[in-house]
Protein backbone atom coordinates (compact mmCIF):
# COMPACT_ATOMS: atom_id res chain seq x y z
CA UNK A 1 0.00 0.00 0.00
CA UNK A 2 2.84 2.33 0.92
CA UNK A 3 4.56 1.58 -2.36
CA UNK A 4 1.34 2.40 -4.23
CA UNK A 5 0.98 5.74 -2.41
CA UNK A 6 4.63 6.54 -3.07
CA UNK A 7 4.16 5.76 -6.74
CA UNK A 8 1.12 8.04 -6.92
CA UNK A 9 3.00 10.89 -5.21
CA UNK A 10 5.94 10.43 -7.57
CA UNK A 11 3.64 10.40 -10.59
CA UNK A 12 1.83 13.52 -9.36
CA UNK A 13 5.12 15.35 -8.77
CA UNK A 14 6.35 14.38 -12.23
CA UNK A 15 3.12 15.56 -13.87
CA UNK A 16 3.30 18.84 -11.96
CA UNK A 17 6.90 19.39 -13.04
CA UNK A 18 5.95 18.63 -16.62
CA UNK A 19 3.11 21.17 -16.51
CA UNK A 20 5.46 23.79 -15.11
CA UNK A 21 7.69 23.39 -18.15
CA UNK A 22 4.92 24.75 -20.41
CA UNK A 23 5.21 28.53 -20.80
CA UNK A 24 2.31 30.65 -22.14
CA UNK A 25 3.30 32.13 -25.47
CA UNK A 26 2.68 35.68 -24.26
CA UNK A 27 5.20 35.11 -21.43
CA UNK A 28 8.03 34.29 -23.81
CA UNK A 29 10.77 36.90 -24.34
CA UNK A 30 10.17 39.16 -27.31
CA UNK A 31 13.29 37.83 -29.07
CA UNK A 32 11.89 34.28 -28.90
CA UNK A 33 8.54 35.42 -30.27
CA UNK A 34 10.23 37.20 -33.15
CA UNK A 35 12.16 34.04 -33.98
CA UNK A 36 9.01 31.89 -33.87
CA UNK A 37 6.99 34.28 -36.02
CA UNK A 38 9.74 34.61 -38.59
CA UNK A 39 9.60 30.89 -39.41
CA UNK A 40 5.82 30.43 -39.37
CA UNK A 41 4.00 30.28 -42.68
CA UNK A 42 0.80 32.16 -43.44
CA UNK A 43 -1.54 29.31 -42.46
CA UNK A 44 0.08 28.61 -39.04
CA UNK A 45 -0.02 32.32 -38.33
CA UNK A 46 -3.68 32.54 -39.25
CA UNK A 47 -4.73 29.56 -37.13
CA UNK A 48 -2.63 30.23 -34.03
CA UNK A 49 -1.45 33.77 -33.41
CA UNK A 50 -3.31 36.30 -35.53
CA UNK A 51 -5.28 38.32 -34.69
CA UNK A 52 -5.79 37.00 -31.13
CA UNK A 53 -2.18 37.43 -30.02
CA UNK A 54 -1.60 41.10 -29.26
CA UNK A 55 2.14 40.56 -29.02
CA UNK A 56 2.20 39.44 -32.62
CA UNK A 57 0.43 42.62 -33.69
CA UNK A 58 2.93 44.71 -31.74
CA UNK A 59 5.92 42.98 -33.32
CA UNK A 60 4.51 43.29 -36.82
CA UNK A 61 3.61 46.94 -36.26
CA UNK A 62 7.14 47.68 -35.04
CA UNK A 63 8.61 45.89 -38.05
CA UNK A 64 10.99 43.76 -35.99
CA UNK A 65 10.30 40.22 -37.17
CA UNK A 66 12.26 38.61 -39.97
CA UNK A 67 10.12 36.54 -42.33
CA UNK A 68 12.08 34.18 -44.58
CA UNK A 69 9.21 32.62 -46.48
CA UNK A 70 5.58 33.06 -47.45
CA UNK A 71 3.19 30.74 -49.26
CA UNK A 72 -0.21 31.75 -50.60
CA UNK A 73 -2.98 29.67 -52.13
CA UNK A 74 -6.78 30.02 -52.50
CA UNK A 75 -7.82 29.83 -48.85
CA UNK A 76 -11.49 29.30 -49.74
CA UNK A 77 -11.05 26.18 -51.87
CA UNK A 78 -11.97 23.14 -49.77
CA UNK A 79 -10.74 24.32 -46.37
CA UNK A 80 -13.84 26.00 -44.92
CA UNK A 81 -14.68 23.12 -42.55
CA UNK A 82 -11.13 22.00 -41.83
CA UNK A 83 -10.11 22.43 -38.18
CA UNK A 84 -6.56 23.12 -39.30
CA UNK A 85 -7.82 26.34 -40.86
CA UNK A 86 -9.50 27.80 -37.79
CA UNK A 87 -8.47 30.71 -35.59
CA UNK A 88 -7.73 29.91 -31.95
CA UNK A 89 -7.71 32.43 -29.13
CA UNK A 90 -4.69 32.11 -26.81
CA UNK A 91 -6.22 34.50 -24.27
CA UNK A 92 -9.29 32.26 -23.96
CA UNK A 93 -8.44 28.69 -25.15
CA UNK A 94 -11.98 27.48 -24.39
CA UNK A 95 -13.50 29.94 -26.83
CA UNK A 96 -14.85 28.28 -29.96
CA UNK A 97 -12.40 28.72 -32.86
CA UNK A 98 -13.47 30.97 -35.71
CA UNK A 99 -13.24 30.30 -39.42
CA UNK A 100 -10.72 32.30 -41.41
CA UNK A 101 -12.34 35.27 -43.11
CA UNK A 102 -11.23 36.87 -46.34
CA UNK A 103 -10.85 40.16 -44.49
CA UNK A 104 -8.38 38.58 -42.06
CA UNK A 105 -6.39 37.10 -44.94
CA UNK A 106 -6.20 40.47 -46.67
CA UNK A 107 -5.17 42.28 -43.51
CA UNK A 108 -2.45 39.77 -42.70
CA UNK A 109 -1.13 39.55 -46.24
CA UNK A 110 -0.95 43.30 -46.83
CA UNK A 111 0.61 43.94 -43.44
CA UNK A 112 3.32 41.29 -43.73
CA UNK A 113 4.23 41.85 -47.38
CA UNK A 114 4.38 45.63 -47.04
CA UNK A 115 6.59 45.47 -43.95
CA UNK A 116 8.75 42.41 -44.57
CA UNK A 117 8.61 41.79 -48.32
CA UNK A 118 12.22 42.84 -48.84
CA UNK A 119 13.27 40.07 -46.42
CA UNK A 120 11.41 37.24 -48.15
CA UNK A 121 13.75 34.58 -49.55
CA UNK A 122 11.29 31.75 -50.32
CA UNK A 123 7.92 32.62 -51.90
CA UNK A 124 5.15 30.31 -53.14
CA UNK A 125 2.15 31.71 -55.03
CA UNK A 126 -0.94 30.01 -56.42
CA UNK A 127 -2.37 32.28 -59.09
CA UNK A 128 -6.13 32.64 -59.43
CA UNK A 129 -8.23 35.34 -61.06
CA UNK A 130 -10.91 35.28 -58.38
CA UNK A 131 -9.60 33.82 -55.13
CA UNK A 132 -7.67 36.10 -52.77
CA UNK A 133 -4.84 36.16 -51.90
CA UNK A 134 -3.77 34.93 -55.31
CA UNK A 135 -5.25 37.57 -57.60
CA UNK A 136 -3.25 39.86 -59.93
CA UNK A 137 -3.44 42.51 -57.19
CA UNK A 138 -1.60 40.20 -54.80
CA UNK A 139 1.12 39.59 -57.41
CA UNK A 140 1.41 43.35 -57.85
CA UNK A 141 1.95 43.74 -54.12
CA UNK A 142 4.66 41.06 -54.16
CA UNK A 143 6.35 42.66 -57.17
CA UNK A 144 6.55 46.02 -55.36
CA UNK A 145 7.87 44.81 -52.01
CA UNK A 146 9.77 41.54 -52.62
CA UNK A 147 13.07 42.28 -54.31
CA UNK A 148 15.30 39.68 -52.64
CA UNK A 149 13.50 36.42 -53.45
CA UNK A 150 15.85 33.46 -54.00
CA UNK A 151 13.26 30.73 -54.55
CA UNK A 152 9.94 31.43 -56.31
CA UNK A 153 7.25 28.79 -56.85
CA UNK A 154 4.18 29.64 -58.92
CA UNK A 155 1.19 27.35 -59.45
CA UNK A 156 -1.67 28.29 -61.77
CA UNK A 157 -4.48 26.70 -63.71
CA UNK A 158 -4.25 26.96 -67.49
CA UNK A 159 -7.25 29.29 -67.60
CA UNK A 160 -5.32 31.86 -65.57
CA UNK A 161 -2.30 31.89 -67.89
CA UNK A 162 -3.02 35.12 -69.77
CA UNK A 163 -3.91 37.06 -66.64
CA UNK A 164 -0.81 35.82 -64.81
CA UNK A 165 1.79 36.59 -67.46
CA UNK A 166 2.28 40.33 -67.03
CA UNK A 167 2.19 40.29 -63.23
CA UNK A 168 4.54 37.29 -63.06
CA UNK A 169 7.04 39.13 -65.25
CA UNK A 170 6.90 42.06 -62.81
CA UNK A 171 7.57 39.79 -59.82
CA UNK A 172 10.50 38.11 -61.57
CA UNK A 173 11.95 41.40 -62.83
CA UNK A 174 11.99 42.92 -59.36
CA UNK A 175 13.96 40.02 -57.84
CA UNK A 176 16.06 39.05 -60.89
CA UNK A 177 19.34 39.95 -59.19
CA UNK A 178 18.81 37.43 -56.38
CA UNK A 179 16.49 34.79 -57.89
CA UNK A 180 18.22 31.38 -58.00
CA UNK A 181 15.32 28.91 -58.22
CA UNK A 182 12.11 29.24 -60.25
CA UNK A 183 9.30 26.66 -60.27
CA UNK A 184 6.23 27.11 -62.46
CA UNK A 185 3.59 24.38 -62.40
CA UNK A 186 0.67 24.63 -64.79
CA UNK A 187 -0.35 27.55 -66.93
CA UNK A 188 3.17 28.49 -67.98
CA UNK A 189 3.07 31.65 -70.15
CA UNK A 190 4.50 29.96 -73.25
CA UNK A 191 4.55 33.05 -75.46
CA UNK A 192 6.57 34.93 -72.86
CA UNK A 193 9.17 32.23 -72.24
CA UNK A 194 11.82 34.22 -74.11
CA UNK A 195 11.03 37.39 -72.16
CA UNK A 196 11.14 35.57 -68.83
CA UNK A 197 14.32 33.74 -69.82
CA UNK A 198 16.09 36.97 -70.71
CA UNK A 199 15.36 38.19 -67.18
CA UNK A 200 16.34 35.10 -65.19
CA UNK A 201 18.99 33.39 -67.34
CA UNK A 202 21.98 35.37 -65.95
CA UNK A 203 21.44 34.21 -62.34
CA UNK A 204 19.04 31.26 -62.19
CA UNK A 205 20.49 27.99 -60.85
CA UNK A 206 17.40 25.78 -60.82
CA UNK A 207 14.50 25.85 -63.28
CA UNK A 208 11.42 23.62 -62.93
CA UNK A 209 8.66 23.92 -65.55
CA UNK A 210 5.67 21.60 -65.56
CA UNK A 211 2.55 21.89 -67.71
CA UNK A 212 -0.07 19.93 -65.76
CA UNK A 213 -3.35 20.36 -67.55
CA UNK A 214 -2.87 20.41 -71.30
CA UNK A 215 -3.48 17.27 -73.38
CA UNK A 216 -0.59 18.02 -75.71
CA UNK A 217 2.88 18.92 -74.56
CA UNK A 218 3.55 22.62 -74.13
CA UNK A 219 5.75 24.14 -76.81
CA UNK A 220 8.03 26.88 -75.51
CA UNK A 221 8.49 29.45 -78.24
CA UNK A 222 12.24 30.01 -78.60
CA UNK A 223 12.48 30.94 -82.27
CA UNK A 224 14.33 34.11 -83.14
CA UNK A 225 17.77 35.53 -82.50
CA UNK A 226 17.49 36.68 -78.87
CA UNK A 227 20.29 35.56 -76.56
CA UNK A 228 18.71 33.52 -73.74
CA UNK A 229 21.50 31.19 -72.59
CA UNK A 230 21.16 29.75 -69.08
CA UNK A 231 24.85 29.87 -68.21
CA UNK A 232 24.51 29.49 -64.42
CA UNK A 233 21.84 26.80 -64.30
CA UNK A 234 22.62 23.64 -62.30
CA UNK A 235 19.25 21.84 -62.14
CA UNK A 236 16.69 21.56 -64.95
CA UNK A 237 13.29 19.86 -64.74
CA UNK A 238 10.90 19.89 -67.71
CA UNK A 239 7.46 18.29 -67.36
CA UNK A 240 5.13 17.87 -70.36
CA UNK A 241 7.24 20.21 -72.46
CA UNK A 242 7.95 19.85 -76.18
CA UNK A 243 11.74 19.54 -76.36
CA UNK A 244 13.22 20.22 -79.79
CA UNK A 245 16.55 21.33 -81.23
CA UNK A 246 15.76 25.03 -80.87
CA UNK A 247 15.14 24.67 -77.13
CA UNK A 248 18.46 22.92 -76.47
CA UNK A 249 20.48 25.10 -78.86
CA UNK A 250 19.08 28.47 -77.83
CA UNK A 251 18.78 27.94 -74.07
CA UNK A 252 21.18 25.31 -72.71
CA UNK A 253 24.07 24.86 -75.11
CA UNK A 254 26.36 26.89 -72.84
CA UNK A 255 25.02 25.55 -69.53
CA UNK A 256 28.39 24.23 -68.41
CA UNK A 257 27.35 24.07 -64.74
CA UNK A 258 24.38 21.76 -65.35
CA UNK A 259 24.33 18.93 -62.77
CA UNK A 260 20.89 17.37 -63.16
CA UNK A 261 18.37 17.20 -65.99
CA UNK A 262 14.92 15.58 -65.91
CA UNK A 263 12.43 15.10 -68.74
CA UNK A 264 9.06 13.99 -67.35
CA UNK A 265 6.28 13.12 -69.84
CA UNK A 266 7.80 15.41 -72.44
CA UNK A 267 7.43 15.25 -76.22
CA UNK A 268 11.07 14.51 -76.93
CA UNK A 269 13.16 14.83 -80.05
CA UNK A 270 15.66 12.18 -79.04
CA UNK A 271 18.21 13.08 -81.71
CA UNK A 272 18.18 16.69 -80.49
CA UNK A 273 18.79 15.45 -76.94
CA UNK A 274 21.57 13.13 -78.10
CA UNK A 275 23.25 15.96 -79.99
CA UNK A 276 22.94 18.21 -76.95
CA UNK A 277 24.40 15.67 -74.52
CA UNK A 278 27.06 14.34 -76.88
CA UNK A 279 28.41 17.56 -78.33
CA UNK A 280 27.79 20.51 -76.00
CA UNK A 281 30.00 21.53 -73.10
CA UNK A 282 26.92 21.35 -70.88
CA UNK A 283 27.15 17.55 -70.66
CA UNK A 284 30.50 17.28 -68.91
CA UNK A 285 29.22 18.02 -65.39
CA UNK A 286 25.82 16.27 -65.50
CA UNK A 287 25.45 13.86 -62.59
CA UNK A 288 21.74 13.06 -62.75
CA UNK A 289 19.83 12.13 -65.94
CA UNK A 290 16.14 11.14 -65.92
CA UNK A 291 13.90 10.48 -68.92
CA UNK A 292 10.46 9.46 -67.67
CA UNK A 293 7.45 8.35 -69.71
CA UNK A 294 8.27 10.63 -72.61
CA UNK A 295 6.61 10.52 -76.02
CA UNK A 296 9.23 10.26 -78.73
CA UNK A 297 9.10 12.27 -81.92
CA UNK A 298 8.17 9.59 -84.48
CA UNK A 299 9.88 11.56 -87.24
CA UNK A 300 13.22 10.99 -85.51
CA UNK A 301 14.18 7.35 -84.92
CA UNK A 302 16.82 6.92 -82.17
CA UNK A 303 20.16 5.78 -83.51
CA UNK A 304 21.55 2.49 -82.19
CA UNK A 305 24.67 4.14 -80.77
CA UNK A 306 22.96 7.12 -79.13
CA UNK A 307 23.66 5.97 -75.56
CA UNK A 308 27.30 5.21 -76.29
CA UNK A 309 27.68 8.75 -77.62
CA UNK A 310 25.99 10.18 -74.53
CA UNK A 311 28.04 8.17 -72.02
CA UNK A 312 31.24 9.04 -73.87
CA UNK A 313 30.59 12.67 -72.98
CA UNK A 314 28.64 12.45 -69.69
CA UNK A 315 31.38 10.72 -67.72
CA UNK A 316 30.36 12.24 -64.37
CA UNK A 317 26.93 10.60 -64.29
CA UNK A 318 25.92 9.25 -60.88
CA UNK A 319 22.26 8.42 -61.56
CA UNK A 320 20.75 7.18 -64.85
CA UNK A 321 16.98 6.64 -64.98
CA UNK A 322 14.99 5.87 -68.14
CA UNK A 323 11.32 4.81 -67.90
CA UNK A 324 8.86 3.63 -70.54
CA UNK A 325 9.65 5.98 -73.40
CA UNK A 326 8.11 4.62 -76.60
CA UNK A 327 6.34 5.76 -79.73
CA UNK A 328 4.23 3.84 -82.24
CA UNK A 329 5.12 3.89 -85.93
CA UNK A 330 2.85 3.67 -88.95
CA UNK A 331 3.67 -0.05 -89.25
CA UNK A 332 2.55 -0.69 -85.71
CA UNK A 333 6.04 -1.27 -84.31
CA UNK A 334 7.19 0.40 -81.12
CA UNK A 335 10.27 2.58 -81.03
CA UNK A 336 11.96 2.61 -77.64
CA UNK A 337 15.14 4.28 -76.47
CA UNK A 338 17.28 1.41 -77.75
CA UNK A 339 18.79 0.40 -74.42
CA UNK A 340 20.83 -2.75 -75.03
CA UNK A 341 23.32 -4.71 -72.96
CA UNK A 342 26.08 -2.92 -74.87
CA UNK A 343 24.69 0.46 -73.76
CA UNK A 344 24.59 -0.51 -70.08
CA UNK A 345 28.14 -1.81 -70.49
CA UNK A 346 29.17 1.53 -72.03
CA UNK A 347 27.58 3.33 -69.10
CA UNK A 348 29.55 1.19 -66.64
CA UNK A 349 32.80 1.62 -68.58
CA UNK A 350 32.61 5.40 -69.02
CA UNK A 351 30.80 6.57 -65.87
CA UNK A 352 33.08 5.65 -62.98
CA UNK A 353 30.99 7.52 -60.38
CA UNK A 354 27.82 5.58 -61.20
CA UNK A 355 25.62 4.76 -58.18
CA UNK A 356 22.14 4.17 -59.66
CA UNK A 357 20.98 2.48 -62.89
CA UNK A 358 17.19 2.39 -63.29
CA UNK A 359 16.02 1.31 -66.76
CA UNK A 360 12.45 0.20 -67.50
CA UNK A 361 10.54 -1.10 -70.51
CA UNK A 362 13.52 -2.50 -72.41
CA UNK A 363 13.10 -4.80 -75.41
CA UNK A 364 16.77 -5.43 -76.10
CA UNK A 365 18.40 -6.32 -72.76
CA UNK A 366 19.09 -10.03 -72.11
CA UNK A 367 21.53 -9.85 -69.19
CA UNK A 368 24.98 -10.00 -70.80
CA UNK A 369 25.88 -6.77 -69.00
CA UNK A 370 25.94 -8.62 -65.65
CA UNK A 371 29.50 -9.77 -66.36
CA UNK A 372 30.57 -6.11 -66.49
CA UNK A 373 29.18 -5.21 -63.07
CA UNK A 374 32.49 -5.80 -61.22
CA UNK A 375 33.75 -2.63 -62.95
CA UNK A 376 31.00 -0.53 -61.30
CA UNK A 377 32.79 -0.02 -57.99
CA UNK A 378 30.27 2.50 -56.62
CA UNK A 379 27.02 1.03 -57.96
CA UNK A 380 24.47 0.69 -55.12
CA UNK A 381 21.12 0.39 -56.93
CA UNK A 382 20.33 -1.61 -60.08
CA UNK A 383 16.78 -1.72 -61.48
CA UNK A 384 16.16 -3.25 -64.91
CA UNK A 385 12.94 -4.29 -66.64
CA UNK A 386 13.27 -6.36 -69.82
CA UNK A 387 11.02 -8.55 -71.95
CA UNK A 388 13.93 -10.70 -73.14
CA UNK A 389 15.97 -11.87 -70.16
CA UNK A 390 18.28 -14.77 -70.98
CA UNK A 391 19.01 -16.30 -67.59
CA UNK A 392 22.05 -18.14 -68.93
CA UNK A 393 23.66 -14.70 -69.24
CA UNK A 394 22.69 -13.77 -65.70
CA UNK A 395 23.43 -17.07 -63.95
CA UNK A 396 26.75 -18.83 -64.69
CA UNK A 397 26.73 -22.59 -65.21
CA UNK A 398 29.20 -23.26 -62.39
CA UNK A 399 29.77 -21.54 -59.06
CA UNK A 400 28.33 -18.05 -58.99
CA UNK A 401 31.05 -15.39 -59.10
CA UNK A 402 30.82 -12.26 -56.96
CA UNK A 403 29.66 -9.60 -59.41
CA UNK A 404 29.55 -6.68 -56.97
CA UNK A 405 30.39 -5.93 -53.36
CA UNK A 406 28.87 -2.45 -53.49
CA UNK A 407 25.35 -3.28 -54.75
CA UNK A 408 22.71 -2.88 -52.01
CA UNK A 409 19.43 -2.76 -53.96
CA UNK A 410 18.47 -4.99 -56.90
CA UNK A 411 15.16 -5.11 -58.78
CA UNK A 412 14.64 -7.28 -61.86
CA UNK A 413 11.38 -7.33 -63.80
CA UNK A 414 10.34 -9.68 -66.60
CA UNK A 415 8.67 -13.00 -67.39
CA UNK A 416 11.59 -15.05 -66.05
CA UNK A 417 12.16 -13.11 -62.85
CA UNK A 418 10.89 -15.10 -59.87
CA UNK A 419 11.95 -16.44 -56.48
CA UNK A 420 14.16 -19.14 -58.04
CA UNK A 421 16.77 -16.44 -58.65
CA UNK A 422 17.05 -15.33 -55.04
CA UNK A 423 19.71 -17.82 -53.90
CA UNK A 424 22.19 -17.39 -56.78
CA UNK A 425 21.69 -13.61 -56.72
CA UNK A 426 22.47 -13.53 -53.00
CA UNK A 427 25.78 -15.25 -53.78
CA UNK A 428 26.63 -12.91 -56.64
CA UNK A 429 25.86 -9.78 -54.59
CA UNK A 430 26.82 -10.48 -50.95
CA UNK A 431 26.11 -6.91 -49.74
CA UNK A 432 22.49 -6.83 -50.95
CA UNK A 433 19.99 -5.35 -48.51
CA UNK A 434 16.92 -5.35 -50.76
CA UNK A 435 15.91 -7.70 -53.61
CA UNK A 436 12.71 -7.60 -55.63
CA UNK A 437 11.95 -10.01 -58.48
CA UNK A 438 8.67 -9.77 -60.37
CA UNK A 439 7.10 -10.17 -63.79
CA UNK A 440 5.84 -6.60 -63.80
CA UNK A 441 7.44 -3.36 -62.65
Amino acid sequence: MAESESSCVSSSTSSSAERNQHVPILSLPEEVLEFIFSYLGIVPLMRSVYPSCKKFNEIVSDGKAYWNSVELFPWNEGFVDDDNFKLYDFDDPKKKPRSISSKAWIMLFEMIVAKFGDKFRDVGLFFSTDGFPCTPEAFELVSKHCSNIRSLKVDAVTSARDAMTSTLVKVISNCSATLQELTIQGGFPKNDFVQISQIIAPTIKALYIEEKEETNSLSLSVNGQEEIMYKEIEHLYLGSIRCDKALFRRCFKESTKLKSIVFDQCYLNIEALTEFLASSEAASNIQHLEILYCTLDTNVIPSMNMWSRIFEKCTNLVNVMVYACTAGTEKGNNIDLCFRDEDITACIDKCKKLEVIDIRNCNNVDGKFFKELPKAKRLETLIVESKNWNLSNVLPEQNSPVYSRSLKNLCMYGEKCDSSLEKPIADMFPKLEFVHLDKFA
